[in-house]
């Protein structure tokens, strides 16, 4: 249950539902002790109490109400182009992928081992292709390319139809990928990890590691708030704090090796962090 999309940091009742969290400053007047809270306004103190609402123990998360399954129903939803998976931000991509390239080069730089043009990567949540197009064929020599949607994933079949490096196309979320070990130098996972629980994030960046090969690395690129979570009722996804995906990154047994903000980006959107992650055995 992947997407491929930005967020506005400031939205009021009149904006569109695609939008995920109130205004920053209001919020802290108003909310100053909540945790967390979600897109119709509901608080919550605990990131338990929210998952107990959003799903519960026993639960089919994958059902057409399941937390999986409207996620999967929004995504189906949205016209297979990279303005459609992008929330209408689609000219955000020049200053995305400029940035992710430079940002491969530093990771490089402090000893990630990519590869040398010939590694292999997976684009998780890859949406329509953009990313791969742009960005992952031009650094390694063998691109996989997973999304769950299917009008999306047949898209990105026809972008990436001419390109000799693409393998294969994996038709899965992210919640149940199981990558063989060390099957990848990258796993590239972008603007979709907020579609998953934080147990089913903990248990994939854990399957993630044991896929990575000697020196390879985790990219996480997403959006940060400044409160500990913000949900979105209408595609089922979490957008987290610094403090929290760094939580779960240690939960998972990963340290950071490297990170960034995205440095030029469209006022008013959340702001965007990269995180390069290898095993903390490394």
């Amino acid at each position: 249950t992947q997407s491929k999309h930005v967020r506005l940091a400031n939205f009021c009742s009149s904006t569109p539902n695609f939008v995920k969290a109130r205004s920053q400053e209001c919020r802290r007047q108003i909310y100053p002790t909540m945790q967390g809270e979600d897109s119709q306004g509901r608080k919550y103190e605990t990131r338990e109490e929210m998952w107990a609402v959003e799903a519960a123990q026993g639960s089919d998360l994958h059902s057409k109400e399941g937390w999986y399954g409207k996620a999967i129903d929004y995504w189906a939803s949205v016209p297979p182009t990279v303005d459609g998976v992008l929330g209408g931000f689609g000219h955000v991509t020049t200053l995305d992928m400029a940035e992710s390239a430079g940002f491969l080069i530093k990771c490089k730089r402090v000893g990630v081992q990519w590869g040398e043009g010939s590694g292999s990567v997976v684009d998780c949540g890859a949406g329509v292709g953009r990313i791969s197009q742009g960005l992952l064929t031009k650094h390694f020599g063998t691109v996989d390319v997973l999304e769950p949607v299917p009008q999306l994933i047949c898209q990105a079949k026809q972008s990436l139809a001419d390109h000799p490096n693409v393998r294969d196309f994996l038709e899965i979320g992210l919640e149940a990928f199981a990558p063989q070990e060390q099957a990848y130098n990258c796993i590239w996972i972008q603007w979709c990890i907020g579609h998953l629980t934080d147990d089913d994030l903990v248990a994939l960046l854990q399957r993630c590691s044991r896929a990575l090969r000697p020196g390879g690395a985790i990219i996480i690129k997403e959006n940060i708030c400044n409160e500990e979570f913000i949900v979105d009722k209408e595609d089922s996804s979490v957008t987290r704090s610094e403090r929290l995906f760094e939580m779960l990154f240690a939960k998972a047994g990963l340290n950071i090796v490297n990170s960034d903000w995205q440095r030029r980006w469209e006022q008013g959107l959340f702001r965007v962090r990269m995180y390069c992650l290898q095993p903390s055995a490394n």
